[in-house]
């Protein structure tokens, strides 16, 4: 059922100074299950060698490379908004990585529930890939606040640029303000029991 749906999906990952981390991130990308999507990796001005470890990635037709100076994530995450070309979007940051049918259980639900958002769960991963905690959600409304991220979920492009949402350039909290803002246009929220996001429990991020 899920190839007859065949819709785009535009993966949107800001990459900064993750020389380390964004080949497990990408290389869970590439084991997707739904095939029809496209990667769009944005340099930040990265310091570090990202930028060199992501254009070994030119080969893959799918796959998009950006590069900016620094702007910091939210104005990536817009940027990438702007240059998708897929129909649903879907954001994941750059030290993280999904399970292979991770498109393929949200762009199911969005289909047949003709959605604006379709929330899932998440796993806590440390370094070790020790699980520290799963967030399995259930289909309650409140469910959509447990969750205030820009990943586990999946986005309808068209939502997002019919009702101007966008995340605002501030250093922390620019994800609460997106999905306040979606929620409060999105007449279809889909929530998923399903857990197929692994955040990466890194010392050094900005939410830590």
């Amino acid at each position: 059922i899920i190839y007859m749906i065949m819709k785009k999906v535009s993966i949107i990952i800001p990459v900064y100074n993750a020389e380390k981390t964004i080949e497990k991130c990408i290389s869970s990308i590439l084991k997707q299950t739904y095939k029809d999507y496209e990667l769009l990796l944005i340099d930040d001005g990265s310091t570090d060698n990202s930028l060199k470890v992501i254009k070994k990635y030119r080969k893959y037709k799918n796959i998009r490379i950006l590069n900016q100076e620094n702007h910091g994530v939210a104005y990536t995450r817009n940027r990438g908004i702007k240059e998708a070309t897929g129909d649903y979007i879907m954001f994941i940051d750059n030290d993280d990585f999904i399970d292979s049918d991770y498109i393929e259980q949200h762009i199911t639900a969005i289909s047949k529930e003709n959605s604006d958002i379709v929330i899932s769960g998440y796993r806590r991963i440390n370094i070790e890939n020790k699980i520290l905690h799963e967030e399995k959600l259930r289909d309650t409304y409140w469910a959509r606040f447990i969750i205030i991220t820009p990943w586990a979920r999946m986005f309808r492009k068209d939502f997002l640029l019919k009702n101007n949402i966008e995340f605002f350039s501030y250093g922390i909290g620019e994800d609460i303000y997106f999905n306040l803002l979606a929620y409060s246009f999105a007449p279809k929220i889909t929530i998923l029991s399903y857990v197929g996001y692994n955040w990466f429990f890194n010392t050094k991020s900005v939410s830590n």
